[in-house]
């Protein structure tokens, strides 16, 4: 199965604020949201990369804007807009001093980069400012009304099944699970699928235990997503099978092309298994994620593995990728084998 990422059309300005939401998987508040685009194609633009920086009347750190502003130019961003987000906004916000501020720091930095800023825009939960327009025919000192019903965003979003969560704690209750307790009563079957595993490697070698392996996470992974619930038996197999790097790497393969539909049995995986053996199945969630599109989230995820598996380097590899700003769009899919040898 392979599949593209979801896209959401956005004509107006206050379709891109309306947008917001959907490109960062959580409603913000007090935040500074840039939208980096790559090259124009006709007149289309496409959003390469989303990040948000926490922003008020206390202003952005420079330090963050210049980071963020490195990031966006690794990932291929040609021309940025902006978004402030705030209910601190008083009257005018061209007016404001904090807000103005904040303007020339951003495009300072963009400047710098060689990075071109298309607009920004400043909004409260009812109306809208462009910062850059300064025709007060089209930009009233009052602001624009919001009209987020009169927006086909949502509905687009929505059919392209794109989810916005109330806040960034909402979006990351995701990765949540059972109770460490809960988790923890697993760790002597865990031990024992250990042992299984290892004497299955020395009884019948390498090769067929891995295939055998592979072949019942392949299995689980379908159920999954017809519905079936693991039990403790399965979970524990599959927890252990998954600790082998050959076996990680296969479905590592098959989740990045999109061949293999794991997201139910990986988020059933990681939300029950202690640490470290929720290391490869966070890892593998977050991979998904992030090709998908989701880079908040598989950063979350990958932070979680290296939590309960210090020395996860794979979910290094994927925490590195999301804070470069790597565009999953235009990275190139894994080269490899789908089946351990």
């Amino acid at each position: 199965m392979t599949g593209e990422l979801p896209a959401i059309r956005v004509t107006t300005p206050g379709d891109l604020i309306e947008a917001v939401p959907y490109l960062l998987g959580f409603h913000p508040s007090e935040s500074l949201v840039v939208i980096g685009f790559d090259d124009v194609v006709g007149t289309a633009r496409q959003v390469s990369i989303t990040a948000r920086l926490d922003a008020g009347p206390d202003g952005v750190e420079q330090a963050a804007v210049e980071s963020l502003v490195t990031v966006l130019k690794r990932s291929g961003t040609c021309a940025v807009a902006a978004v402030l987000l705030s209910e601190q906004l008083a009257a005018d916000p061209r007016r404001s001093g904090w807000v103005r501020g904040m303007l020339s720091v951003l495009s300072a930095e963009l400047d710098r980069g060689g990075l071109r800023l298309l607009d920004a825009l400043a909004a409260d939960r009812s109306r809208w400012w462009s910062l850059c327009c300064q025709n007060l025919s089209c930009c009233p000192p009052d602001g624009t009304a919001r009209d987020a019903a009169g927006s086909t965003v949502a509905a687009e979003a929505t059919y392209a099944g794109l989810v916005a969560m109330p806040d960034r704690q909402a979006l990351l209750t995701a990765l949540d699970g059972a109770s460490e307790a809960i988790r923890a009563a697993l760790l002597p079957a865990l031990r024992r699928a250990d042992t299984r595993f290892a004497d299955l490697l020395a009884r019948i070698g390498p090769s067929r235990t891995r295939r055998n392996e592979h072949a019942a996470v392949l299995r689980a992974a379908a159920e999954c997503e017809a519905g079936t619930q693991l039990s403790p038996r399965r979970l524990t197999r599959l927890g252990a099978a998954l600790r082998d790097t050959e076996i990680r790497d296969a479905i590592w393969l098959a989740v990045d092309d999109r061949s293999l539909p794991a997201g139910q049995l990986l988020g059933q995986l990681h939300s029950r298994l202690p640490p470290p053996y929720q290391a490869a199945p966070l890892f593998l969630f977050g991979w998904q994620l992030w090709r998908a599109g989701s880079g908040t989230l598989a950063a979350a995820a990958a932070e979680r593995a290296l939590r309960a598996d210090p020395g996860y380097s794979a979910a290094g590899l994927l925490l590195e990728a999301v804070e470069a700003g790597m565009d999953p769009r235009q990275t190139p899919p894994l080269a490899g084998s789908v089946r351990p040898a």
